[in-house]
């Protein structure tokens, strides 16, 4: 009696052609998340250098504050040496912005208010 022939498997092929797919797909979902995380890191990047550059303007702003009540101030006063206006100054910078905005505030009014008397 003769062997029998089988026809070959392709089992193995199947598991091949099936993994070469799953390998592709892991690679699309890859490319796709990569892509979305450099979008992500560019958008990032813009609004750190957008709230840098709003840092950067509240600063002079308040320096510009800092600067109009030191002024206003050394006006009214009777001895205005250079160092004590520039330790004054320094300490309004370390101050609290709306604090300072308080003193010209008032500083203002009562400037005003004298002037109407």
């Amino acid at each position: 009696k003769m062997p029998s022939i089988s026809a070959p498997s392709t089992k193995g092929i199947d598991e091949l052609v099936a993994l070469k797919a799953r390998v592709l797909e892991l690679q699309t979902a890859r490319r796709k998340e990569r892509d979305e995380a450099q979008k992500r890191i560019s958008d990032l990047a813009a609004k750190k250098s957008t709230a840098l550059e709003s840092n950067e303007e509240l600063e002079r702003l308040r320096g510009a504050v800092v600067g109009l009540y030191v002024e206003l101030k050394e006006r009214d006063s009777e001895s205005s040496d250079s160092k004590s206006v520039l330790k004054f100054s320094e300490q309004l910078k370390r101050t609290d912005s709306y604090v300072v905005a308080d003193y010209l505030r008032a500083h203002v009014r009562t400037v005003l208010a004298l002037k109407d008397d």
